[in-house]
């Protein structure tokens, strides 16, 4: 792809409240161009075939994302993913698609770049802090908990330990109370009306603790995210998680 040519940019659910504001970014972004939108129920290949887009930014629902984003990298198209919910096996595959097809993708759990730097910084302390607990809490509207954030965040912390964690000797008294576990990392999700997100990792060792928090007080924090991962992914060779290769990060 020409480098000087705007990638065209087909967002999926662009009725939502994410993609309301995606598209007036993608419009109002010099280096974009917005080709059109559809919704989740749409004909996506025929959508595909009337806007020609080059890049297809999905934020949809866990429930059609998967079949977007195979219909994207067979149509050709760079997936941009900010829907939460493929499962482990679903990435691989989709991976496998994309090396097949030699296109770059993403899988964004959050497009904030805040949010961002908090999970990197948890990973680095994570080095040094093998103990962790990840709290993180979101509107009564959220579809998936733990969110996908979370769990991309105790993946990270695993990858970036240099002991294992120390045992607590707690025992549940009600089912849940020492919150779900996942990468050995316990996570807590809360769902609140007035909320949007957020996420606390909190990190412990003998005699002191270590805390890194993110509040996101309104959607316009996800737009500078969505618009990187737009302009950026074609130069990408394979599917990616995370915003972290875009922004030049130090692993």
């Amino acid at each position: 792809m020409n480098l000087q040519t705007p990638p065209r940019i087909l967002v999926i659910g662009h009725h939502g409240k994410m993609g309301k504001m995606a598209v007036q970014a993608i419009e109002a972004h010099p280096n974009l161009t917005y080709a059109g939108g559809c919704d989740r129920d749409t004909d996506l290949a025929a959508a595909i075939s009337t806007h020609q887009p080059t890049v297809g930014l999905d934020l949809t629902t866990p429930d059609v994302v998967f079949g977007h984003t195979k219909t994207f990298i067979q149509s050709g198209i760079h997936p941009v993913i900010g829907t939460s919910g493929l499962s482990c096996e679903q990435v691989a595959h989709l991976s496998e698609l994309c090396q097949s097809a030699q296109l770059g993708g993403l899988i964004v759990p959050n497009f904030s770049i805040g949010a961002c730097l908090m999970m990197h910084c948890a990973a680095t302390a994570a080095q040094f802090f093998p103990n962790a607990t990840i709290t993180e809490t979101h509107h009564l509207d959220k579809k998936d908990a733990p969110s996908a954030t979370a769990l991309a965040t105790a993946a990270s912390i695993q990858k970036a330990r240099k002991n294992a964690p120390l045992p607590h000797h707690s025992t549940e008294t009600h089912t849940g109370s020492l919150g779900a576990c996942a990468h050995d990392v316990p996570i807590h999700a809360i769902r609140m009306p007035g909320a949007l997100a957020s996420q606390t990792v909190l990190m412990g060792l003998p005699g002191e603790t270590f805390s890194l928090t993110h509040h996101t007080q309104d959607r316009s924090a996800f737009m500078p995210g969505i618009c990187l991962a737009c302009q950026h992914v074609s130069a990408l060779s394979e599917l990616v998680i995370g915003l972290d290769s875009l922004l030049n990060l130090n692993p």
